[in-house]
């Protein structure tokens, strides 16, 4: 297994888009390119948030720390009733 060499993506996912059966939701911060994906009430938001109750990711680990609560605010507002963090168990509850 190559682990050190980067992956090259197969295409490129825009902001809004469908990616059936998901849609992409531009959510930066962690990184540049960053989305979450929504399927329905359920969004997968990778490492935009942790698992305590919607809880920031570590400072240190974001690229742009604002752009990262500009997401976070953003997927709040969302009609999503589970979130999915890349690290530890789901979310299915947020003070809004």
């Amino acid at each position: 297994m190559d682990g050190d060499k980067p992956k090259r993506p197969d295409r490129l996912v825009e902001d809004g888009e469908a990616v059936e059966p998901f849609q992409a939701i531009h959510t930066p911060g962690h990184t540049p390119g960053s989305i979450s994906l929504a399927y329905g009430p359920i969004l997968f938001v990778g490492d935009l948030i942790n698992t305590t109750p919607f809880r920031a990711m570590v400072r240190w680990s974001n690229q742009d720390n604002e752009q990262a609560r500009a997401s976070r605010q953003l997927v709040a507002k969302l009609p999503v009733s589970l979130f999915c963090p890349g690290h530890g168990k789901p979310i299915s509850k947020i003070a809004r």
